[in-house]
């Protein structure tokens, strides 16, 4: 399931429901009551972002944190293999993948895995909003806030959850709307990579 911006017609070839987005907060309820009346996109099965071409290089920006704290992604990720999950406190679906995000985290994170969260300011979120729901979620990885659109824009993002996986050199090894299902398989062979590269010093 993903949902989508008002005004998109982008769609995920991974979702049965679909729900576009409204600019503002203030009409989320509106959108919600009145989505069932709503004519069907057209091409249902056509992806929401196209897949990483390859040898596709992550494009990480300098943001800020939910406390306003300038935060380097690219510098954060810097060798490291990447879960990046960009997300907002009004997405049902991005809330659904909380758990399972955080279970990689923590199985993960002391293997060499990073798990960053990074919301949207889009529809009227903000770091307080995301916080809460975090709290509620029991996040356990870092959270950041994409105030300036950077990571929006530099995706093209219609619609969400986006997910990108990077692996340590910076590649995008996936990126798409719904988690696969093999993504813990897909971790550790680029764990098992990095590591590999780091003990040859490739």
């Amino acid at each position: 399931m993903a949902v989508y911006f008002h005004g998109s017609m982008n769609r995920s070839h991974e979702t049965s429901r679909r729900h576009r987005l409204p600019h503002s907060a203030a009409f989320l309820l509106a959108a919600v009551v009145l989505v069932p009346s709503w004519p069907a996109l057209a091409d249902p099965d056509a992806p929401s972002v196209a897949p990483a071409p390859q040898k596709d290089s992550a494009r990480l920006f300098k943001i800020v944190d939910l406390d306003g704290q300038a935060v380097d992604v690219a510098s954060l990720a810097r060798g490291k293999v990447a879960l990046i999950a960009m997300w907002a406190s009004w997405c049902q679906p991005c809330i659904e993948e909380i758990p399972k995000l955080r279970d990689i985290a923590r199985t993960y994170r002391d293997k060499g895995l990073l798990v960053l969260g990074i919301g949207l300011e889009q529809g009227g979120d903000t770091p307080a909003k995301q916080r809460h729901v975090a709290a509620r979620q029991l996040v356990n990885y870092l959270l950041l806030f994409d105030a300036g659109r950077a990571f929006q824009t530099a995706y093209g993002l219609r619609s969400l959850p986006f997910t990108l996986l990077v692996a340590s050199d910076g590649i995008i090894a996936w990126q798409g709307a719904v988690l696969p299902s093999d993504l813990e398989a897909r971790i550790q062979a680029l764990l098992t990579e990095a590591h590999r590269a780091g003990s040859t010093g490739g």
